[in-house]
């Protein structure tokens, strides 16, 4: 019987790997750039505040961070609800940090979100689109996005955006997903949009919307070959992409 079972397993297993360890071959699906519906908004709030595939998401932009040494003024594009910028300022309490979003009542929750943790006074919020940031040329030293870049609806517009906002020597660092992710990835996202995310998420079709509409390495080296950014580097995930410029 132990014979049996070990060579279902192993048949499954040959099954999955073999069908779920090809990458996705799709064209791009363009999703929508802001969170403007308060069910959707609130929804995502509570989910990405407690889920440990966010926050695991988040330690991993954390750990990314720590590599450059972020200092002086940072900056989170397409913020949502606060929580990146909370954990950066727990593992970096000197950074001047400020919250950038689209969608104000996004920024709403982010704000109320900081204060119940004490951190209030310590960062600040903005609305703006990433191709239109509402700062001075040359005064930002750092900028962040997780999440956000396969949202915009121009991306070229908004590495020269980031661009003209850093000062000299200023570092970029964005964390998304990759289209072209493993099959076995994408069908996990599918079984979570169906019995693990929030209705009004999942009436938004994410988290699968998120994987066709973001990019591939490939294009994404492209974008950043058309940018200002002289220096750049993609490190490639199974799942996501850790771009820094």
């Amino acid at each position: 019987m132990k014979g049996k079972v070990l060579s279902a397993s192993v048949i499954l297993g040959a099954v999955l790997g073999f069908f779920g360890y090809p990458r996705l071959k799709v064209p791009r699906r363009p999703s929508q750039e802001g969170i403007e519906e308060a069910e959707l908004t609130e929804a995502y709030n509570r989910f990405s505040g407690t889920s440990p595939q966010f926050r695991a998401l988040r330690s991993l932009m954390i750990e990314e961070l720590a590599h450059y040494g972020p200092e002086g003024t940072l900056v989170d594009v397409g913020c949502g609800p606060g929580y990146l910028l909370a954990d950066i300022a727990a593992r970096f309490p000197d950074l001047h940090l400020i919250g950038v979003d689209v969608s104000q009542g996004m920024l709403d929750l982010a704000s109320g979100n900081l204060k119940a943790q004490g951190l209030g006074d310590h960062i600040e919020f903005r609305a703006g689109e990433a191709q239109h940031l509402p700062f001075d040329d040359d005064s930002v030293d750092f900028v962040v996005s997780s999440g956000s870049l396969h949202h915009w609806s121009a991306p070229g517009a908004a590495l020269e955006e980031i661009h003209r906002v850093l000062k000299p020597g200023g570092q970029v660092l964005i964390f998304d997903g990759r289209r072209d992710a493993r099959r076995a990835f994408y069908w996990l996202t599918l079984f979570a949009r169906e019995f693990v995310v929030p209705s009004p998420i999942r009436g938004a079709n994410e988290p699968a919307g998120s994987i066709l509409a973001s990019y591939t390495p490939t294009e994404v080296e492209t974008l950043l070959a058309e940018s200002p950014f002289r220096l750049r580097r993609v490190q490639s995930g199974p799942a996501w992409l850790v771009i820094w410029a």
